[in-house]
């Protein structure tokens, strides 16, 4: 008698979300989405556990637990996402979120059958599209389909953390594994929707400016950055939570209003933020204050010249959110603009470039790609041997499909010319206005030319 086959091992998936007592609803909302399809949740929040136990009453029954872990809030985002992260055992799928970002109902339905899948190819780590949903302050939303891919599943390694990128290195940040992996972009499907208010998008601006500079963490690489913390210094506030309340509350420090007077212009990333900064503090929690003792108002100066530095690096971190699914780094921003400003570079290159990169590949190896050679201002030394060279014609399948058929259908016809130098001068010089019919006409020609010939 056969054997029987042991049942297929299903994956341990931990749900991991960082949120505090205010947004409460958020969480809620995205936590009865996922928790029957993972084996627990792992809450983290500041707040003492007993003011989170009455919320967790009305909730669906699910496949595991919800475990609460207090722990303090530090202006450290990096630090804050390793408590829950620290909280899934290596082996065990880590699936994260913020509050306000919810899962589709087919990626819930399908999430074990997607992490089948990726342990049976070796996928360790798993990119979901975004979608958004903003609503405005009249009260409208505005919908759309990003090209941002965001790691939100993957599986926990030993040794694996987050770590804060830029200078300041504690509002974004990028998940560090200890050792290579392989990654995978799941089908536009699935999915999970970022909701927020536009005045949710302006606060979380002028957090992160206060904690990290603003724009990717570029702390005092923004001139404006310690002013601002020393002007809140001064005010004895030291953290967003205090600056936060502080802000709310209105009527603040003349200093500080001049502070959002002088950043008011769209510009770099970072000058965006301090623009949207101000804009939450006098559109929408004082417009009453957005006129000066002076006979100045405020008001958000959002027209950016194109081809400007400014301009030219938000189509830089566009593209990369395109193409790689991340923040454009300061070294790249920075040295891409150049190039590009400089005239060294076009915009329709960078995605090439970017694809072209190890990068591009390990995050999206199954994407079919050709390795092509692009005029990019760099020295790059490459040790081609004449059998890599071999190799890779003969695996190339833009050779085999488009160039290959296209050189067999040259060398067809030039076999049949008369004069094949004759035939390519005249080709050359007319091909602007060349139709089909003239092409015939001219091989028919040729074609008795050589037949006449001895």
């Amino acid at each position: 008698m056969e054997k029987e086959k042991p049942a297929p091992t299903v994956a341990t998936v931990v749900y991991c979300q960082a949120t505090y007592l205010e947004r409460k609803e958020q969480t809620l909302d995205g936590v009865r989405r996922i928790h029957p399809h993972v084996s627990r949740v792992v809450i983290v929040a500041p707040e003492p556990e007993e003011e989170w136990n009455e919320l967790w009453k009305g909730m669906p029954p699910g496949s595991g637990p919800i475990v609460y872990c207090r722990e303090p809030w530090v202006d450290d985002f990096p630090a804050y996402r390793n408590k829950y992260k620290d909280r899934v055992r290596p082996g065990e799928w880590c699936l994260v979120s913020d509050p306000d970002e919810w899962f589709d109902e087919q990626f819930c339905k399908d999430l074990a059958q997607i992490i089948r899948e990726a342990e049976r190819d070796g996928v360790e780590s798993l990119l979901i599209n975004a979608h958004d949903e903003t609503k405005m302050l009249d009260g409208t939303t505005q919908s759309s389909v990003s090209s941002f891919y965001k790691c939100l599943l993957f599986k926990r390694l030993e040794g694996q953390r987050y770590e804060g990128v830029g200078v300041a290195k504690n509002v974004h940040e990028t998940l560090v594994w200890p050792r290579p992996y392989r990654s995978r972009a799941l089908d536009k499907k699935y999915f999970y929707t970022h909701h927020k208010t536009i005045a949710e998008v302006w606060e979380r601006a002028g957090r992160n400016c206060f904690i990290g500079g603003g724009g990717n963490n570029v702390g005092a690489q923004n001139p404006s950055w310690e002013p601002l913390r020393r002007g809140f210094a001064s005010l004895k506030i030291e953290t967003w939570p205090q600056a936060r309340e502080y802000l709310r509350r209105g009527k603040v420090d003349p200093g500080l209003k001049e502070w959002f007077w002088e950043n008011r212009y769209n510009g770099l990333d970072f000058e965006e933020e301090e623009m949207n900064f101000g804009r939450w503090y006098f559109e929408y929690l004082h417009p009453e204050e957005a006129a000066y003792p002076d006979g100045r108002v405020w008001k958000a100066e959002t027209e950016m010249k194109e081809g400007s530095p400014a301009e030219v690096m938000r189509f830089i971190e566009q593209t990369y959110l395109e193409v790689l699914g991340r923040h454009a780094d300061t070294k790249g921003k920075t040295d891409f603009a150049e190039l590009i400003v400089s005239g060294k570079l076009n915009r329709a290159q960078l995605a090439e470039v970017l694809k072209a990169s190890p990068e591009y590949k390990e995050r999206f190896p199954e994407k079919e790609a050709e390795d092509i050679m692009l005029e990019v201002p760099m020295d790059l030394k490459v040790h081609l041997t004449w059998p890599l060279f071999v190799k890779a014609l003969t695996r190339s399948k833009l050779l085999k499909e488009k160039v290959r058929p296209r050189l067999d259908l040259g060398r067809f016809i030039e076999e049949g010319l008369a004069d094949p130098e004759a035939f390519y001068k005249w080709f050359y010089e007319n091909r602007a206005t060349l139709t089909p019919r003239d092409l015939l006409g001219q091989l028919k020609v040729h074609k008795e030319q050589k037949e006449e010939s001895p």
